[in-house]
């Protein structure tokens, strides 16, 4: 796993406590438009999603909905969705 993903976890997890809700991480595939982006964050605002932080560094971003929700994004070749989740070192 490449190193700014474990740092955008913690980051996302440490925004996450003390909420019943969970949080999951869309990323944009390689070689995908930015469009797919823009239209996955619209689906996710439209099913009652919370844009929780946008990321420049990659592209993508967190969003904070109920676990049937996350349907819509992993339908999708240009879209990645990963629940956000604690991250172990050994």
């Amino acid at each position: 796993m490449p190193l700014y993903n474990v740092r955008l976890t913690t980051l996302c997890l440490a925004a996450h406590l003390g909420t019943n809700t969970p949080l999951f991480q869309v990323t944009l595939k390689k070689d995908s438009p930015i469009e797919e982006l823009h239209k996955a964050k619209e689906a996710a605002r439209e099913k009652g999603g919370t844009i929780k932080h946008e990321y420049t560094l990659i592209k993508g971003f967190t969003v904070e909905y109920p676990d049937d929700l996350v349907q819509v994004f992993e339908s999708s070749e240009h879209i990645h969705v990963e629940q956000d989740g604690e991250v172990k070192t050994q």
